[in-house]
């Protein structure tokens, strides 16, 4: 039986708090579908993390379209890191 998850390897969130508090900034920034996906795909909401299957059953919309989701709010995600970074490294280079 094979299966598309990969393995976690991560601390839960509740073990690293300053981290957790870092993802929670980013996913504020998502849309209340994008969230649900994002907090039931990573088990964020400190539940076992869903299939997108299982996220596909629970909002009643198809598996592919809780990827397209999902990788739409991750990339929301990450450009948001990304500037907030370089806004860092550039009040750093100011000083």
């Amino acid at each position: 039986m094979s299966s598309n998850r990969k393995t976690k390897t991560s601390s839960t969130p509740s073990s690293s708090g300053t981290e957790f508090e870092k993802v929670k900034k980013y996913i504020d920034i998502l849309n209340g579908q994008e969230k649900e996906v994002i907090v039931g795909r990573f088990g964020l909401d400190l539940k076992k993390e869903k299939t997108q299957r299982e996220i596909a059953k629970e909002l009643g919309i198809s598996r592919s379209y809780v990827s397209r989701i999902e990788k739409r709010a991750l990339m929301k995600m990450f450009h948001e890191f990304y500037w907030a970074e370089k806004e860092k490294r550039k009040k750093a280079k100011g000083k």
